[in-house]
C-alpha cells in the first residue's frame, strides 16, 4: 500500500496531540516524521519554501523543520514535502513503509479540505482509515481563540470575539463537524471514519485508544497502551470561557449540536446540547 493505512482529520483542539503521543508507543504504528504535515492545506506549491525567511510561526516552523532534515539527512523526503508539486501521488511518498505495520499521520487541519481534495485522495487510496476526535464545539473554539493568544503576539490585546472575526470562517468550520463528516464519510464511506469524543478521552482514554487501535487492525493487548496514557498534552492555561461568548457561541453552534445528538445520541453529544440548552434557557431534552 503506497498511501497511508490511516489519516487523524481532526478536530484541532479536540486531543490529536494526546492520540499522537500514544500512537509514537505504540510498535506496529510508523508515524510521519512530524505530526503535523499540512501538506494538503498549503495555499499552493513552493509555499512552505518560500515561508522559511518569515518571522511568522509559520516561518519558525519551516526553519526548525529544515534544520531537522538536515541532521537526518532526508532529502528524499524533503523534496517531496517541500518543493516538489502538491499531489496526491507525491503525498504518498512521504510515507515509510514497514511490513506487518501501519503508516500514517495527524493534521487536525485536513478536516475542513475542500471535497475535490478528498474525493482525489479516495480514489487513489481507498482503503485509508480516517479518524475523527470531536469536542463540544463551543469549547473547541474557546480553546483555539486561547492557542491564538499564545501563539498570535498580534492578537493577545484583542477582545475573544475579535480574534474569532480575524480568524473566520476557519476557527467555525473546525467546529462543523456533521458537514466535514459528510465529505470525508462520502469518499472513503462511512466504515472507514472511526470518530472519537474529546470527553472520553478525558474519562476513559484506556478505551478510546483500544477502539483506534481495534480500528487499525493492530494489537491492543498488553503492553501497547503506554503509561503515559492519562498525561494532558499540549493542555492551556486558559480560564473559563466569558458566560456572554459562551451565550454567543451556543446560540450559533445549537443547529450543530442538534444535529450531531441525532447522529450519535450517546451521553456526550446530549451532554453538549444540554448544557446549550440550558444557557439558552430553551430547556434540556432527556437522555435517550
Amino acid at each position: 500500500m503506497p498511501y497511508p493505512h490511516f489519516i487523524c482529520i481532526g478536530a484541532q483542539k479536540a486531543g490529536t496531540t494526546w492520540l499522537y503521543h500514544q500512537m509514537k508507543a505504540h510498535p506496529d504504528i510508523v508515524l510521519s516524521h512530524h505530526k503535523e504535515l499540512h501538506y494538503f492545506d498549503r495555499m499552493d506549491d513552493g509555499f512552505l519554501l518560500r515561508s522559511f525567511f518569515e518571522k511568522s510561526i509559520r516561518g519558525v516552523f519551516v526553519r526548525s523543520m529544515f534544520l531537522r532534515l538536515l541532521k537526518k539527512r532526508l532529502w528524499y523526503w524533503g523534496w517531496y514535502y517541500m518543493i516538489a508539486k502538491i499531489s496526491v501521488r507525491n503525498y504518498s511518498k512521504l510515507f515509510r513503509h514497514v511490513p506487518g505495520k501501519v503508516c500514517g499521520e495527524l493534521t487536525p487541519a485536513y478536516a475542513r479540505l475542500k471535497e475535490e481534495i478528498i474525493d482525489e485522495l479516495a480514489h487513489a487510496s481507498p482503503e485509508t482509515k480516517i479518524i475523527y476526535l470531536l469536542r463540544n464545539p463551543v469549547d473547541r473554539v474557546w480553546s483555539q481563540v486561547n492557542m491564538f493568544y499564545r501563539t498570535n503576539a498580534e492578537l493577545r490585546d484583542k477582545k475573544p470575539e475579535e480574534v474569532i472575526a480575524y480568524k473566520q470562517p476557519m476557527i467555525y468550520n473546525n467546529s462543523h463537524y456533521t458537514s466535514n463528516l459528510l465529505r470525508w464519510e462520502k469518499a472513503f464511506g462511512r466504515e472507514q471514519v472511526y470518530v472519537g469524543f474529546f470527553d472520553q478521552i478525558r474519562e476513559q482514554p484506556e478505551a478510546v485508544l483500544t477502539e483506534v487501535y481495534s480500528f487499525l487492525g493492530i494489537s491492543t493487548g498488553k503492553g501497547v497502551l503506554p503509561d503515559s496514557i492519562r498525561v494532558p498534552r499540549n493542555k492551556g492555561n486558559h480560564g473559563k470561557i466569558p458566560p456572554y461568548l459562551e451565550r454567543e457561541l451556543s446560540e450559533y453552534f445549537l443547529p450543530e449540536l442538534e444535529a450531531l445528538h441525532a447522529r450519535f445520541g450517546n451521553e456526550y453529544t446530549g451532554r453538549w446540547l444540554n448544557r446549550a440548552k440550558a444557557i439558552l434557557g430553551t430547556g434540556s431534552h432527556k437522555e435517550s
